[in-house]
Order: structure tokens, then C-alpha cells, then sequence
């Protein structure tokens, strides 16, 4: 199968393009926003879900079946997937008053979700993080 993208690379490079490594250039930075694409939309969905399904364990769920291919069309290992939906699921659960994360925490701490939910800067950080570290993610082999 790579060598098939390989061929077909090569082929429509040396047909339609006359400068080679602004057209390498091109689909380096094309795929890279096809990832962030990718996984923006996979954190957003997982924190959608987490706020209408009141549950991480549903969210983790649904997101993982609804992207799992796309990843693998797309050529990227599935451990991004599973990165992606860890660093935006379940990390913004806690901070979700109505989620059942959300009211564990709070009941286990005797502390409001709204009380605490402005300390907790790692879990609003790290579906953006996850998204800009797509940057650096090379596409399996």
C-alpha cells in the first residue's frame, strides 16, 4: 500500500507540478492542517459529548467509533486517536458539573465544580495542547 502512495505521489509530481519541492512543501503542509483538522474537531466533539451524555466513558466511546477510521484513511497511527480522545474526554469530565466525573469530584471534595473548576488550567489546556502538538505527529508507515 505505500509503495501504491508512493508511485501515485511521484506520478502526479512529475506530470502537474514544475517546481518539486514547493509541491513536496505543499502536501507536507496540507497534511499537516488535514491533523489539526483532524484532531480539533475530535477534541471538540469528545467535550460535546461529555456535556450531553453527562459521561466520559460514553464520550470515549461514541468519539473513538466515530473517528477510528478517519484516522486510518487518513494514515495516522491509532494511538493519536487514542491520545486525542484521553486529552479532551476525559481531562474535561472534572470540570462538567453535570457529568458523573463532575459530581464525584465535587462530592468528594465537598467543593463545588464551579468553586474549583477555575483552578484547573491543565484540563482546559490540554485539548489545545493536544491539537498543536499534532503539528509535530508523522503519519504511520
Amino acid at each position: 500500500m505505500d509503495n501504491i502512495v508512493l508511485d501515485t505521489n511521484v506520478l502526479v509530481m512529475s506530470l502537474s507540478s514544475k517546481n518539486r519541492y514547493r509541491y513536496i512543501w505543499q502536501s507536507f503542509v496540507d497534511g499537516r492542517f488535514t491533523l489539526c483538522i483532524t484532531n480539533g474537531s475530535t477534541a471538540v466533539m469528545c467535550i460535546f459529548l461529555n456535556l450531553i451524555m453527562c459521561d466520559q466513558y460514553l464520550s470515549i466511546i461514541i468519539a473513538s467509533s466515530m473517528y477510528k477510521d478517519a484516522y486510518l484513511d487518513n494514515g495516522y497511527e491509532p494511538k493519536l486517536l487514542s491520545r486525542t480522545i484521553e486529552d479532551s474526554a476525559t481531562v474535561t469530565s472534572p470540570i462538567i458539573p453535570w457529568t458523573t466525573c463532575g459530581m464525584t469530584q465535587a462530592n468528594v471534595l465537598g467543593v463545588s465544580t464551579l468553586t474549583y473548576a477555575p483552578y484547573c488550567i491543565f484540563n482546559y489546556l490540554s485539548p489545545v495542547v493536544t491539537v498543536l502538538m499534532a503539528l509535530r505527529v508523522k503519519k504511520s508507515k
